[in-house]
């Protein structure tokens, strides 16, 4: 007989077997095993590998990886536009010599970098001597100078200019024509110092006489408003006052302007021999674009004549392109590097124009560069030691009496005269042009007029670069 006294031992056996037991002291469960469902005592199928599909997976992960972390970066862009009219083989080309010129040479450059310079190439005792010596030379041999882009035109015809393709073996046209616009076409009237746009026939005269009328009365209203609204100002605006008081004079001064331009105009189509000659040098313009061979220029959209425009502007005379091409091949040899070449021939009309913003470009008529024996060299980017080399090329070509040059060093540009005759001019027409030239400034560095000795040798192989100071 057993005694149930109400107290099971730990290994009873019939502890939990229809006996209860209070919840609260149940302890917790611990972890079930579930059993498993039969479908899952089944073996498992192999998986089948597919290799072409992560060969595909991988390939694909690898060429995002090289976008996006090896890939090598597109060469930069050069800071000069190229030019416009040119194919994809020749823009390549002259976006790789531009990127050479533009290249880091990791010591001073242009104007900061410490370069002796030649007597040859710094100025008279007499300023003016300079463009007296340019002048005679034009003189002497009686050029006929561009004043417009007719002119130009003319003397790409005649074989006078002959063009230089924007990039070849060792020089650049870097930024050459950058300042030519897509304005209409005109005459350069140096009586007046008036631009007298071109027009096809009388008809087309008209039309533009009409909006010329129109651009002018739209003017006089608005100078009349702003008069107006100077007169409703109270006095202590004084500020407000002297504005708007230079925008009507701005205004008035170019309203007098336009109505000068349009009586010239009227006055000169209105004769028809006068009518004859301009229509005449329009047909030239567009006979010459015609002709050229790289592009069909449409002179009738404002972004042709820009193109059209810009190209005129690569021209130079035989005599000076040859004494280019010499420095330039010298200066390539050395350095490995395209000489940039930023201007060659202006008209009279171009020349006036960029004297609003380059301070040195002369006043004097006619101008050196009209004359086609001119160009200006770029060393804004150039090391001391390259600019030494160049220095010594002009100036030997100097000594030997080729050309007439001179370091502005203010802009990083060298200015090249050729003399075609490759001798300088007499002393007589020398002195005949300082007569007509006002006198200027004393000389800050004055060079002597007796020069001696010969000039620095050019060196035949890559020089050693001296170590500069530190930035």
């Amino acid at each position: 007989m057993t005694i149930d006294d109400g107290r099971a031992s730990r290994n009873s056996p019939s502890r939990g077997a229809g006996l209860s037991e209070d919840p609260a002291r149940r302890p917790p469960p611990g972890p079930q095993r579930l059993r498993p469902s039969p479908a899952r005592l089944l073996p498992r199928p192999r998986p089948v590998t597919r290799w072409p599909g992560i060969i595909g997976v991988a390939a694909a992960l690898g060429l995002a990886f090289a976008a996006t972390g090896s890939r090598t970066p597109w060469p930069p862009e050069p800071t000069v536009a190229p030019p416009e009219d040119t194919g994809v083989v020749v823009l390549r080309s002259w976006k790789e010599a531009a990127r050479r010129v533009e290249e880091d040479r990791r010591e001073r450059v242009g104007n900061r970098a410490i370069v002796p310079v030649p007597p040859e190439l710094l100025h008279y005792d007499d300023r003016r001597r300079f463009l007296a010596v340019q002048v005679a030379a034009t003189k002497q041999r009686d050029y006929a100078v561009p004043g417009d882009d007719a002119d130009l035109a003319a003397l790409v015809r005649s074989g006078e200019l002959v063009e230089m393709s924007p990039v070849g073996e060792a020089y650049v046209l870097y930024g050459v024509g950058a300042h030519a616009t897509g304005e209409q076409f005109s005459y350069y009237d140096r009586e007046t110092g008036l631009d007298i746009p071109l027009y096809s026939d009388y008809l087309a005269f008209e039309e533009g006489d009409r909006a010329l009328d129109h651009t002018v009365g739209r003017l006089q209203e608005k100078v009349a408003r702003l008069r107006t609204a100077r007169a409703r100002l109270p006095r202590k605006a004084a500020t407000r006052r002297r504005v708007l008081y230079a925008e009507v004079r701005r205004l008035e001064r170019e309203t007098d302007r336009l109505m000068r331009r349009q009586e010239r105009v009227a006055t000169l189509y209105e004769d028809y021999d006068e009518r004859r000659r301009l229509a005449g040098r329009l047909r030239l313009l567009h006979q010459t674009a015609d002709d050229l061979d790289r592009r069909d220029y449409d002179l009738d959209e404002a972004e042709g004549r820009r193109a059209f425009r810009g190209r005129l502007l690569s021209l130079i005379r035989p005599e000076a392109r040859d004494v280019l091409l010499r420095i330039a091949a010298s200066y390539q040899e050395v350095f490995d590097r395209p000489l940039p070449v930023t201007s060659l021939v202006r008209s009279r009309r171009y020349q006036e124009r960029l004297r609003r913003t380059n301070r040195n470009a002369t006043a004097v008529d006619p101008p050196p560069h009209a004359t086609g024996l001119a160009f200006d060299v770029y060393t804004g980017r150039m090391t001391a030691t390259e600019q030494a080399h160049l220095l010594s090329a002009v100036a030997g070509l100097e000594q030997a009496g080729r050309l007439e040059a001179l370091f502005e060093r203010n802009r990083n540009h060298i200015h090249v005269f050729v003399f075609a005759d490759g001798a300088p001019p007499a002393e007589t027409l020398i002195a005949e042009s300082l007569e007509t030239l006002r006198p200027s400034a004393p000389a800050r560095r004055a060079a002597p007029q007796a020069r001696k000795g010969p000039p620095p040798a050019m060196p035949a192989a890559a020089p050693a670069r001296p170590a500069l100071p530190a930035r």
